[in-house]
């Protein structure tokens, strides 16, 4: 799996899921509104290239290729059970998109894999549904003006999650569309910092 790493200079490590079309580069003006002193891990979607960079391959009649998502699941599975994560005392992944409806597949598989989840503006898509019961703590954001979002679908969603497997799930709403607004970045920050301070 292609990746960028960079070394920070607190015990704490932000994986960095991009949307389509993005890289590893395209969410790393997130380290310094989250957490400049973090070790960062931003990776490459393994599905396409250029604009059509994707973690999964595109949907076929508003439903998941589950083979391709199977295998790029399991991909990332592997890696990160050869990652050294030992040294940071938290770990958050942050997705955007598809990056983060990438995640939500991950949490059907494996409920643990890092304390914090960050998903900006995913999908309800039709995974398997979560069963373990997980003590991470979970923040999804939805624009009420994207078009690309079923908005009542990720509510109901997040609703069943939480009754679920997820007790700490929860939905932020924000006005504008399929982009991160100033509002939301501030809103993350502050929910992302809290959690930094419920560790130390």
């Amino acid at each position: 799996m292609d990746y960028r790493f960079i070394r920070g200079t607190r015990p704490r490590l932000l994986v960095f899921f991009h949307g389509t079309g993005g890289d590893k580069e395209s969410m790393l003006f997130l380290c310094q509104q989250l957490d400049p002193e973090a070790f960062i891990l931003s990776l490459d979607g393994s599905w396409g290239q250029g604009r059509k960079r994707r973690f999964f391959a595109p949907l076929i009649d508003g439903r998941l290729d589950l083979v391709d998502v199977e295998m790029r699941l399991s991909a990332f599975l592997d890696f990160w059970q050869d990652s050294d994560i030992q040294p940071y005392h938290q770990v958050t992944f942050v997705g955007f998109s598809n990056g983060a409806n990438f995640i939500m597949g991950l949490l059907t598989k494996q409920s643990n894999l890092a304390d914090n989840y960050i998903l900006l503006h995913p999908s309800a898509l039709d995974y398997a549904f979560p069963m373990e019961n997980s003590r991470a703590e979970i923040l999804f954001t939805l624009g009420q003006n994207d078009q690309l979002v079923d908005q009542v679908a990720l509510e109901n969603l997040v609703d069943d999650w939480q009754a679920s497997a997820f007790p700490k799930a929860n939905l932020a709403r924000f006005e504008k569309g399929h982009f991160l607004s100033q509002d939301e970045l501030t809103y993350v920050r502050n929910w992302y910092q809290e959690k930094i301070n419920e560790k130390t």
